[in-house]
C-alpha cells in the first residue's frame, strides 16, 4: 500500500538514527539497476527479484524509476510512478509491505521511452531503484545489492503520432501490442529469458560537494496516489456489427458481460464516454488467434462535410479521428493489456478485425485517473446555464490536475506558468488540500537552473522553453498561496527564487524605469499577434503590458517580504514599485485616449494592459473612471483571450462591476449550448477541448459574485463581498482551514439580505452598499443596500 512520507526514512534503523543520522548521510544502502548498454534508448522491461523470509515482516519500500515503472508484489499490482519530476526533484514512492513467511517476487515493469518520451518526462540515465529500510531486507530486496534480474519485453512497439489534425501532441506514442510475443505471467516473475541486470550507480539524497555529474537527487513523493476507479457511465453512439445487438454492447461495458466476436468478421463501436475523461483503459479477451484490436479516443467528433469539431450537434454520420492503440491478438485465454501511460477524451471507438477464430472479450474498464481532488466548496446559482459553466470548470480542473498541472490531458501535458497560477488560484477556493499547488511552487523554483536564471515557462520539460513574463506569474503564485494559506516556513522558502527573479529582471530595466523585453518569447496573450507578443513586447523592447505585469509583482513582493518580516526588503521593492508606476504612466499614458497604449509610439491600445494597470493601482479615481469608459467603447481595443479574461474579471469585480463579468461569459455559455464538457483553449474551433486556463468563472463565482476572499494573509479574516449583477441570488461554501464559510445572499427591491455562518475562531468584515460590516463566528443574517 502506497504511503506518504512525513519524515524522512530510516528513522528507526539504528544505524542511521544513531551515529550518522539519515539526514548527515548522502548514499541510499542501494544502487540503480540498469538494462544492457547496447540496448536502444527506447526500451520496456521487467525486472524481478525473488526473495525468502522466514519470519512476518513489515517494512516499507522506496521505489523509483527513470523513466517510470509499475510495481507487482507476488503478482499483484501495487503502484506506479515515479511522480513527475525533474532532475533535482526526482520523486520516489514508498509502500507498506507486510510479508508472510515464504517466497516472494518483486517485478517492476519499467520503460523508457527516450524521443518519443512525453514533453514533461524528463530522464537523466534510465533504470530501477528500490530500497526497503531493514538491513535484513536490504540484503534481500535492495537493487544494486540483492539478485535482481531483467527480462525484455519486445511485445510493445510505438508510434509517434505527429502533429497531425485531431491527434495527441507532446502526450506520448500510440502503442502496438503484438501478443503473440507476450512473456505472459512477467508480472508474476515466471518465464524464460530472465538476465542478469546491471548495476548502476547509486542513490543520492544529498548532493556531493567534489562531483557536478547529473544524479538523480531523490526526494519522498508528495502527493497522494493518484485516482484510480472505473468508469460507469456509457453510451452508445454507433455500432457497427450485425452479428451482436446494442443491448449485448452495453452490458458487456456496463456489467462486464463477455461477448463473442465471430470469426472473418469485422466490429465498430463508437462509445460516448458522457463527459471528458482521462483513464486507463483495460482490455480483456481470450482467443481470437490473429484478430486486430484498435482502441481510439477523441475529444469530439467532426463534422463529415467541413472536418469541423462537432460537440452537442453530432449527428450519426460524424467522424471519429484520432489517436490510437493496438493489438494483434495472440489466440490465447484470459489475455489483458492496459498502455503504460492515461488516455483521454470523451469517445473511444474500438474496431475489431477476427480472423479464422472467433475472439471473445471479456471486459473492458475505464480506470479513471486524476489527481484525488477532494472538492469541499459548494455552490448553487438559480441561473441554469450558468451552473453548467461552472460545472465544465469543475470538470476542467479535474482533467487538468495529475502528477503536476497540466495545461491539457489531450495535447501537451505540460505545467505552464501562465496557466498553473489561475488553476492554483481555482484550488484554493475548493479545497483546503495545497499540496498540488506546493508541489508546483517548488518544481518551478528548481526550474531557474538554466542558462536564463529565470523561472523556465513550463516545467517539467524534457526540452525547456522560456516565456519571461510566466516568470513573474510564478512570484504571483507565490503571493496567492502565502494569501490564502499562509504556509510562512514554506514561503520563506520561495523568497530567495522570487528575489532572484526581480533581480534579473530588474537588470533590464532602462534609465526611464521601463522594463525592456527579455531574451525569450515574451508571450502575453494569443490576441496579441504574431506568436502572442504584444507590440514592443520583443526582446529590448517596450511594452505597456510588461511595465503594468512588473508593477503588480512589486506591489504584490512588497507585501511578501513585509509578511515574512522583512521590512528593508519591503523598502527597496517599494521604490522599485513605485519607479514602475511612474515610467508606466509617463511613458505610455495617451491622455487624449484615457487609456495606456501598447508601446511607447502609442500605436495600439488593448485591453489586457488597461486590466494589469489597474490591478496594480496606478490610475487616479478619475484616470480610473476614463479607463473603464475606454474598455467598454473603445472599438480598436484588443480583446483578451479565455485566458487573460481572469484577469479582465479580477479587475471588473475590483472595481465593483459584475455587469461586466456577467457579459463576458457569453463565451462560456455558448460553449455550454455547444455541447462543451469541459473548458477550451479558444472557443470557437479550438485546438484543445479541455485547457484548464479558461476554467476560471468558478473561482469568479465564488469569490467574486458570492464574494468570499481572504482579508489578509493567510485567510486569517474574510472579506465578504456579494456582487450578484444579474442574478436573484447566489450561494456558496467555501472551504477554509477553520471549517465552512457559508454564504447565501439574495436581493428584493433594492435591497441586499445575506445569510452568512464563519466558523469557529474566524472573523471578518461584509461589504455591500458602500458600507461595511463586521462579522463574527457562527451565524448571522445582514440587510444592506444592493
Amino acid at each position: 500500500m502506497r504511503v506518504t512520507l512525513t519524515s524522512p526514512p530510516f528513522q528507526n534503523v539504528p544505524c542511521y538514527s544513531a551515529s550518522e543520522p539519515w539526514k548527515a548521510t548522502s548514499q541510499w544502502p542501494a544502487l540503480w539497476v540498469v538494462p544492457p548498454e547496447e540496448w536502444h534508448k527506447l526500451w520496456v522491461a521487467a525486472f524481478r527479484c525473488q526473495f525468502r523470509t522466514t519470519n512476518r515482516t513489515r517494512d516499507r519500500l522506496h521505489v523509483t524509476a527513470d523513466e517510470r515503472y509499475e510495481l507487482y508484489l507476488d503478482g499483484q499490482w501495487i503502484g506506479r510512478g515515479a511522480q513527475r519530476g525533474d532532475k533535482s526533484q526526482w520523486f520516489y514512492e514508498s509502500y507498506a509491505v507486510d510479508l508472510k513467511p515464504g517466497l516472494h517476487t518483486l517485478v517492476a515493469c519499467v520503460w523508457a521511452l527516450g524521443p518519443l518520451a512525453p514533453w514533461a518526462q524528463v530522464s537523466i540515465r534510465p533504470g530501477f531503484f528500490c530500497c526497503p529500510e531493514k538491513p535484513e531486507l536490504v540484503a534481500k530486496v535492495a537493487t544494486g545489492v540483492a539478485p535482481w534480474e531483467l527480462l525484455p519485453l519486445r511485445d510493445r512497439t510505438f508510434r509517434d503520432m505527429g502533429p497531425a489534425a485531431g491527434t495527441a501532441i507532446g502526450s506520448g506514442p500510440s502503442e502496438t501490442l503484438d501478443a503473440r510475443v507476450t512473456s505472459w505471467g512477467w508480472e508474476r516473475g515466471v518465464g524464460e529469458g530472465w538476465i542478469v541486470a546491471g548495476k548502476g550507480g547509486g542513490g543520492y539524497h544529498g548532493f556531493q560537494a567534489h562531483s557536478t555529474r547529473p544524479e538523480h537527487w531523490l526526494k519522498p513523493a508528495t502527493l497522494p496516489p493518484q485516482l484510480n476507479r472505473p468508469w460507469k457511465r456509457f453510451r452508445l453512439f454507433r455500432t457497427e456489427s450485425d452479428a451482436i445487438a446494442a443491448k449485448a454492447w452495453l452490458e458487456f461495458l456496463k456489467k462486464g458481460v463477455a461477448i463473442t466476436i465471430p470469426a472473418k468478421s469485422k466490429v465498430s463501436l463508437l462509445i460516448d464516454l458522457e463527459d471528458y475523461l482521462c483513464a486507463y483503459p483495460e482490455l480483456k479477451w481470450s482467443g481470437g488467434a490473429g484478430s486486430k484490436i484498435s482502441l481510439g479516443w477523441t475529444e469530439a467528433l467532426r463534422d463529415p462535410a467541413s472536418d469541423d469539431k462537432r460537440h452537442g450537434n453530432v449527428t450519426a454520420e460524424s467522424r471519429f479521428l484520432g489517436p490510437s492503440d493496438e493489438i494483434i491478438v495472440d489466440g490465447g485465454a484470459n489475455r489483458s493489456w492496459h498502455p503504460l501511460w492515461w488516455r483521454c477524451g470523451c469517445y473511444v471507438q474500438l474496431e475489431i478485425e477476427t480472423g479464422a477464430e472467433a475472439l471473445t472479450l471479456n471486459g473492458i474498464t475505464f480506470f479513471e485517473t486524476r489527481y484525488p481532488l477532494s472538492v469541499e466548496s459548494r455552490w448553487q446559482t438559480p441561473d441554469a446555464e450558468l451552473e453548467r459553466v461552472l460545472a465544465i470548470s469543475r470538470r476542467t480542473l479535474e482533467m487538468c490536475l495529475h502528477e503536476t498541472y497540466v495545461d491539457c490531458p489531450y495535447y501537451e501535458q505540460l505545467m505552464y506558468v501562465g496557466d498553473t497560477r489561475l488553476q492554483c488560484l481555482l484550488t484554493y477556493a475548493l479545497t483546503t488540500d495545497t499540496r498540488p499547488p506546493r508541489n508546483a511552487l517548488a518544481l518551478y523554483d528548481s526550474s531557474r537552473v538554466n542558462p536564463s536564471g529565470i523561472v523556465a515557462c513550463a516545467h517539467p520539460n524534457n526540452g525547456g522553453q522560456l516565456i519571461p513574463p510566466f516568470a513573474l506569474w510564478w512570484v504571483a503564485m507565490v503571493y496567492d498561496l502565502a494569501r490564502w494559506r499562509g504556509q510562512p516556513d514554506f514561503i520563506r522558502e520561495r523568497l530567495p527564487g522570487v528575489r532572484a527573479v526581480l533581480d534579473l529582471f530588474h537588470q533590464h530595466v532602462d534609465a526611464d524605469g521601463v522594463l525592456r523585453g527579455l531574451e525569450g518569447w515574451n508571450f502575453f496573450d494569443w490576441t496579441f499577434q504574431p506568436g502572442g507578443v504584444p507590440a514592443g513586447g520583443e526582446p529590448g523592447g517596450r511594452n505597456a503590458g510588461l511595465q503594468a505585469h512588473w508593477a503588480l509583482v512589486l506591489g504584490y513582493v512588497v507585501e511578501l517580504e513585509t509578511y515574512a518580516g522583512e521590512p528593508e526588503l519591503a523598502a527597496r521593492y517599494r521604490r522599485w514599485q513605485r519607479e514602475a508606476q511612474q515610467a508606466l504612466m509617463s511613458t505610455f499614458w495617451n491622455e487624449k485616449r484615457g487609456l495606456l497604449a501598447d508601446d511607447a509610439k502609442h500605436t495600439s491600445y488593448s485591453e489586457q494592459v488597461q486590466c494589469l494597470a489597474l490591478l496594480a493601482g496606478v490610475f487616479t479615481a478619475k484616470q480610473r473612471a476614463r479607463v473603464w469608459k475606454g474598455i467598454e467603447t473603445g472599438s480598436d481595443l484588443l480583446r483578451s483571450s479565455c485566458y487573460f479574461a481572469h484577469y479582465f474579471f479580477e479587475a471588473s469585480l475590483a472595481a465593483g462591476r459584475s455587469d461586466l463579468f456577467f457579459a463576458r461569459l457569453a463565451p462560456w455559455r455558448q460553449g455550454v449550448q455547444e455541447g462543451f464538457r469541459t473548458t477550451p483553449e479558444t472557443f470557437g474551433q479550438t485546438r484543445s477541448d479541455c485547457h484548464a486556463w479558461s476554467a476560471h468563472p468558478l473561482y469568479h463565482y465564488l469569490t467574486g459574485v458570492v464574494g468570499i476572499q481572504p482579508g489578509g494573509f493567510g485567510f486569517e479574516t474574510v472579506t465578504i463581498a456579494p456582487q450578484l449583477g444579474e442574478l436573484k441570488s447566489a450561494s456558496g461554501e467555501l472551504a477554509h482551514p477553520l471549517g465552512t464559510i457559508r454564504v447565501k445572499v439574495w436581493q428584493t427591491k433594492g435591497k441586499l439580505t445575506a445569510e452568512i455562518e464563519l466558523p469557529q475562531g474566524l472573523r471578518g468584515v461584509f461589504r455591500a452598499g458602500g458600507k461595511t460590516k463586521p462579522l463574527r463566528a457562527g451565524k448571522q443574517k445582514i440587510t444592506a443596500l444592493a
